[in-house]
Order: structure tokens, then sequence, then C-alpha cells
């Protein structure tokens, strides 16, 4: 459908009279028009000729969601209800100022699939959102021009926050406009990842066990049990500030990666090694994990980025995955890190061998479950989630170990690092399909 500002006359609504036939408002004198965040109660009226598809707005509906005329838009009839749209929403930051131009460029990535959703999709800050007139100062983007352009438009009926941490007044005004309908909004920490998804039986044993590193009892206790742990910031990104502790001969050996080169020291005694490691960093911050045998190649610890996204249909898919290789003896696997990248298929097929495709594929298949489990499991921790990046390792006997879930900034570039652009492009837009599903568009 296209949209046209008909006359100067209030909340009417205007379709072609075969249009009001084929969705069966015959007898329908009034309805609720829903665009975006809006919605209000307008007559409908039978008076385009010509084109079918055209819905005429008056002034001051027009005016209201100032939608873009030269966009194409979808009607659907819904509970009683006449939606127009989708009208969507990306709430990149807190800041007007962080919408740059060269920011807005990189935005595009996440309309490549801009043809599969249609409508107006905006993008906005925290400081663009007008709550009592349910609009938003942001950037529209214009898909004949592939650009972005400014304007003041209706709040979208759904939103992809993407960088833009959520507390919890931002988190109520955002109910307030579109209910359940924005998504990625809350940034957990490693902690209460692993409190969370070690309530669930077929998870927990794909866990490292895991204290904070406040204790330096439970602490000891955890390196006690395994020989070596990992202390690691419950806020960690890239793989920054992990420390290696071990146990061995020499005595208590601790191991960093500072400026891309590996750094070790060694403590006579615990309390010696945690007295430095507590004048290094805020250790009220940190959380110690076992050490996991993790499977390596060439001295390169390997694991998995395993992309799990909502869609057209609403629902938890594994889109796919790629294999991360850390620095030769590396602590972390991470590609900044010294790493490489490869798609996870190759991987596995030179892990079981050539002649072994099905034990190849039936490892995918279970490394596919998991990620589903663990997607589905936490949002039953009360918060909504549509992109996830979960870090998954195999061990030295083939055990699955979740290691990391991404949600804030899930970028899925890793798949350039892999050579597979198609896989890149595709999970960066798909993000817009499960919107057009909140906002009542999607596929059944």
């Amino acid at each position: 459908m296209r949209i046209r500002t008909i006359d100067n006359r209030t909340r009417k609504v205007y379709l072609h009279e075969e249009t009001i036939r084929e969705y069966g408002l015959s007898e329908v004198s009034y309805i609720t028009l829903r665009i975006g965040a809006l919605a209000k109660k307008v007559q409908l009226i039978g008076r385009i000729t010509g084109e079918r598809d055209i819905v005429g707005l008056s002034k001051d509906i027009s005016n209201e969601v100032n939608l873009p005329e030269g966009l194409s838009y979808q009607m659907v009839v819904r509970d009683g209800e006449l939606l127009i749209g989708p009208v969507l929403g990306l709430m990149v930051s807190h800041k007007e100022e962080y919408l740059t131009e060269r920011r807005l460029q990189h935005y595009l990535n996440l309309v490549t699939r801009y043809n599969e959703v249609q409508g107006l999709v905006i993008a906005f800050t925290l400081e663009g959102v007008m709550d009592d007139d349910k609009k938003v100062i942001g950037y529209a983007y214009d898909p004949k021009k592939k650009s972005w352009v400014r304007g003041v438009y209706v709040f979208p009926a759904a939103v992809y926050v993407r960088r833009a941490s959520v507390n919890m007044s931002l988190h109520d005004r955002l109910t307030k406009l579109v209910g359940n309908n924005f998504y990625n909004s809350y940034a957990f920490n490693k902690w209460e990842l692993w409190d969370w998804l070690s309530k669930s039986p077929a998870i927990r044993p794909h866990l490292p066990e895991t204290v904070l590193a406040r204790d330096s009892g439970d602490v000891e206790r955890l390196l006690n049990k395994f020989g070596k742990v990992y202390i690691k910031p419950y806020r960690g990104f890239q793989g920054l500030g992990i420390y290696q502790v071990e146990k061995s001969d020499r005595g208590y050996e601790l191991r960093t990666r500072v400026e891309g080169e590996n750094r070790e020291q060694v403590f006579k005694t615990w309390s010696k090694l945690y007295q430095q490691l507590s004048a290094d960093v805020d250790l009220m911050k940190y959380i110690a994990q076992q050490n996991i045998n993790l499977l390596k190649v060439d001295d390169r610890i390997a694991d998995m980025r395993v992309i799990a996204q909502k869609g057209r249909r609403g629902q938890w898919e594994i889109h796919g995955a790629v294999s991360r290789f850390g620095g030769k003896e590396s602590v972390v696997s991470n590609i900044s890190s010294g790493g490489h990248a490869e798609n996870t298929g190759e991987t596995l097929l030179k892990l079981y061998g050539k002649d072994a495709e099905m034990e190849a594929y039936c490892k995918w298949t279970e490394i596919q479950a998991l990620a589903l489990k663990t997607s589905e499991k936490l949002e039953t921790a009360g918060f909504h989630y549509g992109n996830l990046g979960l870090d998954i390792a195999l061990d030295q006997n083939g055990q699955l170990w979740i290691i990391e879930v991404n949600n804030v900034y899930p970028d899925h570039t890793i798949a350039l690092d892999a050579a597979n652009p198609m896989l890149y492009h595709a999970t960066m837009g798909t993000p817009l399909l499960y919107s057009k599903w909140l906002a009542g568009f999607g596929d059944k």
C-alpha cells in the first residue's frame, strides 16, 4: 500500500471500495487505526477511486505520524484494528551526538533485508524520544537513495535496542510506548548468566563451575579442585582483562595478555598471588571459573560463535556459526588477540575427518540444540531478546561448554573474518524481520 494525505478533515481513513470489501470491512464505519505506537479510533470511508493500493489519511493523522509517502507499506486487519506499517525502530544510543554520519553509514548493514520488511525504519537515540506525543526525532531509511533522512516520526511499534543500555526508568518508558515490543534491552553480566542458566538441569552440565572472585576462599577452593582457573571481569569485552591462575610445582602461576604479549608471574603462596591480583584489578567486578581443557588446534584455543536469532516467525533459530582460533598459546580465542576464524562446518569436518561427515553433522546438531535451549532459558528470567551470539566450545573429550552469551551489540562481523559475507548480511538484517513480526506484520 501507499500513503496519501487526502483532505483537512479529522480522524478519517480512506480506502478503495473494493479494498474495503476484500478486507471484510463493508459494514464497518469506525475502526481503530494503529500506525507505530499510535492508536486512535477513525472513520473509515470508501472514497478512493482508481488505484486500489492507496491508503488516504486526513491531514491531522498524516501530520501526527509523518509516514514518508514514497515508501511501500502493508495493511493488516486484525482484532478489530486496521494496522498500517510496519514502523520499526533501531535505538542505537542515549545521546543524539552519537548518531554521526559515519555511524549512520554503518547502520545501513542493519537494513540489508529491507525488501523483506518494507515500511518505515527509524534509527534514533533516547534523547529523541517524545513520550507524551508518541513521536521520535530520528533518521528514516530511504531505500531508493540508501541513506537516512532526519525528521519527526510516529514512535515505532517495535524497537531493537542496539548499544543502548536500558535501566528500569527507561524500561518503564518503553513499556508505556510499545508494551513488550522492545528487545535486547538488558545487558546481563557473566555472573547473572551463570546464575540463571545453572538452574536448568539440561544446561548445567555445560557450564563451567563459577564463583565470585571477591571471595578468596571460594576461588582457592575452585583452584584446588581443578588445578587451574580463569579470573574474568564479569562485564568483559573481547577477552580483555582475563587472568589464568594455575597451581604447579613452581607455586602459583599468574598469566595474562597485555598489549598483545603473554605475561607470567610466579608466587610462592596463594595469598601473595591474590594480593597482587587485588592490586591489579577490582575483584569486586570479577568472577572465577574452572579451567576446561578446550580443544586446541596447532596450540591455539578454539571455540565457536553461534548466532541465535528470532526472525519472521518470532521463534529462535540458529543461522550459523564461526569457529575462532586464538593466537599461539594465548589464554583467549579472540580474533583481536592474534587469532583467526573459519566456518564451523569446516572445523567439524577437519576434526572428524571427511570420512565421518555424519559424526560432524551430529555434533553440529548437538551444538544447535544447546544454543536453542540456552536462548530460550534466558528469556525465562523475564527479559526479551531476539539476537544473541553464544560462545560455545568443545573440550578434548568432545563435551560442549557454554563460555559466554553476548547480547549487547552482538555484532556478527566475525562472519566476515571467516570469509562468509552472506552469513554476515543475512544475520545483520534478521532483527528487522523479528521487529516486523512483533509489530504484527510477520509470518504466522
